[in-house]
């Protein structure tokens, strides 16, 4: 499984659907991800670690986004 984590995906669900549904389903994505890294058919991968940490770091940057929003629900 070849996963790739595109930042804009999560963005144009922000725009269509509103922070939640894009916070939904980054942390959905994220449970693949740190499946695959972790405990995939390969077992651990480092190289992949990187990347998780920059998803990461991504969905708490959806978080901030959300709470400078005045439109946006919490």
């Amino acid at each position: 499984m070849n996963l790739q984590f595109e930042r804009e995906k999560y963005l144009e669900i922000v725009r269509m659907k509103g922070y939640s549904a894009a916070l939904t389903a980054l942390h959905h994505d994220l449970d693949k991800w740190e499946w695959q890294t972790f405990e995939g058919p390969e077992g651990f991968l480092p190289e992949m670690w990187a990347s998780l940490e920059k998803i990461r770091e991504f969905s708490i940057e959806l978080w901030d986004m959300q709470l400078r929003d005045p439109k946006a629900p919490l």
